[in-house]
């Protein structure tokens, strides 16, 4: 991911970022530390009041707290201003953290609806998820709200983003055990990585007249 902020925002000034549910700032502060010293800043969204607190400390320690701007919030009542933000990220956060699954569309498409022209949107989504007891292997129910495999998860993004360029769709398998009420649990599922650009043609204009063209 960083590798994408370098490339298309690392010598441009005054970019605005947002990341939402971005946790103690694992994304927020290496981009941060690319896009600050031209300008812009990272927005950052999280419902836990302890990750934000420590998100600050982190941003401070590596210099970067100036670049950051921080709020505790759910991110379905986030309000997302319209072609804002260059980019908008968030990695497992919108199938587990929100309400209902029409309110997990909802929220991609103000995700959408906020990026510029010639913008990103980076997500990362839980996909095929199963919770299992370790000692028995029995199927325990899910902490998810959008439920879908890769390949359905795959074709909802592609749809909402018909009218944008993909950049690029991955998946990868995850799993870990951890103790969940006092029941040590597996938990493995694919994650989905979708990655679309606002490629218009305002941006293509824009991104001439950036070159001189």
């Amino acid at each position: 991911m960083l590798k994408l902020v370098e490339e298309y925002f690392g010598e441009k000034k005054n970019i605005r970022i947002l990341d939402l549910g971005c946790g103690v700032g694992r994304n927020a502060i290496p981009i941060a530390k690319i896009i600050g010293p031209n300008g812009g800043r990272v927005t950052c969204i999280d419902v836990l009041e302890i990750a934000i607190e420590k998100l600050k400390e982190n941003s401070e320690e590596c210099g970067v707290s100036n670049y950051i701007e921080s709020e505790v919030k759910e991110v379905e009542k986030f309000s997302i201003k319209r072609d804002y933000f260059d980019l908008v990220l968030s990695f497992s956060v919108l199938e587990h953290g929100v309400s209902s699954e029409d309110s997990f569309f909802e929220v991609i498409r103000n995700i959408k609806d906020g990026t510029k022209s010639g913008g990103l949107n980076y997500l990362g989504i839980t996909t095929n998820l199963e919770e299992l007891d370790a000692k028995t292997f029995e199927k325990l129910p899910k902490d998810i709200v959008y439920d879908a495999s890769s390949e359905k998860a795959k074709s909802d993004l592609e749809d909402i983003y018909k009218d944008w360029k993909i950049i690029s769709t991955e998946k990868s398998f995850y799993k870990e055990k951890y103790v969940k009420n006092g029941k040590m649990i597996i938990w493995q599922s694919d994650f989905l990585t979708f990655v679309a650009r606002n490629s218009d043609a305002d941006a293509l204009a824009n991104e001439a007249m950036d070159r001189g063209v």
